[in-house]
């Protein structure tokens, strides 16, 4: 992606800015005027790179806006370092003292910084919970500040400026070479924006470790004077830092899709490292105690320092524990559902599997049977019609005529429940099929102890369905509801209707003996009666129209005894209607 205006407009001020730093400190000798303009000039400097940053802030969001969020309070860090240099040169107007009280500060903005890292903005997707990445953050960050007690603070108790100077300077370098090997290693394994950025800002910092080390030399060789010549390379950090800062991808360039780790063992690597940190604190309390040969003074400093961050360190590493342990459950809970749901799944998809193969054995079956159906119903009507015929004849004529009717009913069913027959659908109103329904069945249990309690719905919206296939799944249910209850004390049936989520439910429960097996139900041939009671497909072809109608049916057992089956079907308004729907018709007679 090329530079855009915007961009331009910023390394154009950049460039005046560093040539007026630079013509200042060759030309303006070494005084006031000199050390304001670059104290003023640095800390300027930094405001705007710590408000840039945060700009990135408010325009990001996800890992990418946790890793700017570090990266501000790293570089806001480095601006009250500054500051404070600052007050004691311009407004104080005497030299910064040694040791400096904002070194602790100059020395902790690279941890921020290097926390960003772990985040990896430009991975793919935004994390859930900044959680782990936190604790990390917390763990590097009592690490370093552990190392900076333990190898600065005892110089600076019981003052030795070589020792102090030579401490610090090494711990620092030591730091800021960590977060250049991490932007080195990061820039390898991202996408060019992104590559582009972690370059930048390990140039940057690289700039700033150049300069650090150039102004501690002249310092301790008394050549350096604020403002000098010494001071452009750390100002052209800062203009690199803001220049990266102003040129960073967006949200959208940052976390692309393809734009995948590829090295897929860095969280562990991060987990390792934060363990070896942490191994090494007693380690390098024992190499001060036995073979630093420092005065023992600073030993038991450093002794009680360890023991000190050994004690935070492992609480931190608690909590982590804690919280990887409430993910690992939270990640089991997922994988217990998620194989629920695959059961699930593989069920449904076994018993499609059945009924299809059912479904082809009926159609086969049915189609065969027809054809001497025709026959039978051809010849029957030659002798009806025939008024020559005996008058017996013609009564065993007509009666033929009535089974052949009855059988190729019977087909007819078959081959619906098979699937190969044309449905009529229409817009229906369940609490019509549920009425309908509940009027043939009440007419067969009329003088028995059965009670069919209704609690229909008001307004329910039609469904798009086929009003015989509908009432052939409510006769079904209702059927074997009853059949559940004949034989018990105090027997009941309940009928509810609603709508929900866009769909309308029809519920059938009764208070028997519940279902041995709820998962089986609807397997052709396994039957909810007794022995001998019926074969067992009423349940299977029920699944079948309702599945055909976009539908879901669902059995359970009831805590309190009985068993429930469950029929969604989607709304009209919900369903894909045909463009040129069928005419509506009369549903047919159910016969015993």
């Amino acid at each position: 992606m090329g530079i855009n205006s915007e961009q331009k407009r910023w390394l154009a001020i950049g460039a005046c800015v560093f040539v007026a730093h630079a013509l200042v400190s060759v030309f303006v000798p070494a005084g006031f005027g000199l050390t304001c303009f670059a104290d003023v000039t640095q800390t300027t400097l930094l405001f705007v790179l710590t408000a840039v940053a945060f700009g990135n802030v408010l325009r990001t969001r996800g890992n990418v806006r946790a890793f700017w969020v570090l990266m501000t309070a790293g570089f806001a860090a480095w601006f009250v370092a500054q500051f404070m240099w600052s007050y004691y040169e311009i407004v104080l107007e005497r030299p910064v003292p040694e040791p400096f009280s904002g070194d602790i500060i100059l020395f902790l903005h690279v941890v921020p910084m290097m926390a960003a890292l772990i985040l990896r903005p430009h991975r793919s997707g935004e994390i859930r919970k900044l959680s782990l990445p936190s604790i990390d953050f917390v763990l590097l960050l009592f690490w370093w500040l552990f190392l900076y007690v333990f190898s600065v603070i005892p110089w600076q108790l019981f003052y030795d400026r070589g020792q102090y100077s030579v401490s610090f300077n090494l711990l620092y370098i030591a730091e800021n070479v960590a977060l250049m090997a991490g932007l080195g290693i990061l820039s390898q394994h991202c996408n060019n924006e992104c590559r582009r950025l972690y370059r930048n800002l390990f140039v940057g910092c690289a700039l700033y470790l150049l300069s650090s080390q150039l102004i501690n030399a002249a310092i301790l060789t008394g050549k350096y004077h604020t403002g000098g010549l010494y001071d452009l390379p750390l100002v052209m950090s800062m203009l690199w830092f803001i220049a990266a800062t102003v040129a960073a991808p967006s949200t959208r360039t940052a976390s692309q899709p393809g734009n995948k780790e590829a090295t897929p063992h860095v969280d562990a690597l991060v987990s390792r490292m934060a363990m070896v940190a942490i191994i090494s604190i007693p380690a390098i309390a024992a190499w001060s105690y036995f073979y630093s040969g420092a005065p023992s003074q600073i030993c038991r400093f450093r002794l009680a320092t360890s023991l000190a961050a050994m004690v935070l360190m492992s609480l931190v590493l608690f909590a982590k524990q804690i919280v990887l342990d409430r993910e690992r459950m939270r990640l089991l809970a997922e994988s217990h559902e998620s194989y629920a749901r695959l059961k699930r799944l593989q069920t449904q998809l076994v018993q499609s599997e059945k009924l299809a193969a059912l479904g082809q054995l009926v159609s086969g079956a049915a189609h065969e049977i027809n054809n001497p159906l025709t026959a039978i119903l051809g010849y029957a009507d030659l002798i009806a019609s025939d008024e020559r015929n005996d008058p017996a004849v013609l009564a065993r004529a007509t009666k033929i005529k009535q089974q052949a009717h009855r059988t190729k009913d019977l087909v007819v069913n078959l081959l619906r429940f098979a699937r190969q027959s044309d449905s009529e659908k229409k817009l229906v109103d369940v609490n019509v099929v549920v009425n309908d329904t509940v009027q043939l069945r009440e007419l067969e249990f009329k003088d028995t102890r059965v009670a069919i309690r209704r609690e229909l719905a008001k307004s329910i919206p039609p469904v798009w369905a086929d009003q015989t296939q509908l009432l052939e799944v409510c006769f079904q249910l209702i059927g074997n509801a009853l059949d559940a209850v004949r034989d018990r004390d105090h027997c009941s049936v309940d009928i509810r209707t609603s709508h929900n989520d866009g769909c309308a439910v029809i519920e059938v429960s009764d208070n028997g003996p519940g279902v041995a097996d709820p998962d089986r139900v609807f397997d052709p041939f396994y039957t909810t009666k007794r022995v001998g009671k019926g074969p067992g497909l009423g349940l299977s072809a029920c699944y079948g129209i309702v599945k055909e109608h976009q539908g879901e049916i669902l059995c359970e057992n009831l805590p309190q005894g009985g068993a429930r089956f469950s029929v969604r079907l989607p709304l009209a308004a919900t369903v894909v209607t045909p463009a040129t729907p069928k005419s509506a018709s009369e549903p047919k007679p159910i016969t015993a």
